[in-house]
């Protein structure tokens, strides 16, 4: 809550025709770089809005928040994050290998990421 009050963290709703169709969500860390995230739920996928809503946030983050650099994580098998990633002008960069542990399994993270001064 410090965070999300303080500016440095953020989570909204995504709407289509007056439902919520999923989030986005970002974090300011000490370094100075956001992270950036999303969900949709499934039926709400293909309209182009967590894409749109990953642009939107990357335009308050650089112009509003002052934020230089903005990543996206996502597991590589996860398709369609992948895609929302790159259409938002997010720049494959890195993958972190066994990055992250879910149920006890470490997993590889690819990493895009967004510079303020990259052109959309």
């Amino acid at each position: 809550m410090e965070r999300f009050g303080s500016e440095r963290g953020g989570l909204f709703g995504i709407w289509f025709r007056r439902s919520l169709a999923g989030c986005v969500s970002f974090r300011i860390h000490e370094d100075g770089y956001a992270t950036l995230g999303y969900w949709l739920d499934g039926e709400y996928e293909g309209k182009g809005l967590a894409t749109a809503a990953c642009r939107a946030l990357a335009v308050h983050l650089f112009d509003d928040l002052g934020v230089h650099r903005i990543e996206i994580r996502c597991e590589p098998g996860n398709l369609r994050s992948i895609a929302v990633a790159e259409r938002a002008g997010f720049i494959r960069e890195a993958t972190l290998r066994g990055a992250i542990n879910i149920s006890g399994v470490a997993r590889d993270l690819i990493v895009f990421a967004r510079l303020k001064t990259d052109s959309d």
